[in-house]
């Protein structure tokens, strides 16, 4: 489905909750945008990966510009994940041609799972 031109109205503001929110809990949200495109505008999980892609490229520069201004960081251990990320995205892209759809959401979902499991822990054991 692509979304008509009222979806518009209701996209921008969800998406500046979420941005708002996102950026409250110091995370990019990227994984976070997909079941937001799947489940409140009937996107593709394919396309909604797509999407989420470009929403991160858009909000990366005035991040990186918010935390050079604002926070110390290695900058030498995010090129080199960067560097393993872009070889990672390309193999997996590749693959994504090759697995279904019902694949796809099965490893999202088990992926989804492992964040949300590890978050719980990490503020369970801060108590």
């Amino acid at each position: 489905m692509v979304p008509g031109r009222m979806d518009f109205f209701k996209i921008i503001p969800i998406a500046l909750v979420a941005g708002f929110g996102f950026g409250v809990l110091g995370v990019g949200g990227g994984f976070l945008y997909v079941p937001l495109l799947v489940m409140l505008f009937d996107l593709l999980l394919k396309v909604a990966i797509g999407t989420s892609l470009m929403i991160v490229l858009c909000n990366a520069i005035p991040g990186i510009i918010g935390k050079l201004l604002s926070v110390k960081f290695d900058i030498f251990i995010g090129l080199a994940v960067a560097a393993g990320t872009i070889a990672g995205s390309r193999i997996g892209t590749y693959l994504n041609r090759k697995i279904s759809a019902k694949a796809i959401k099965i490893i999202f979902i088990i992926f989804l799972s492992i964040i949300i499991i590890r978050v719980g822990w990490d503020l369970y054991s801060s108590f």
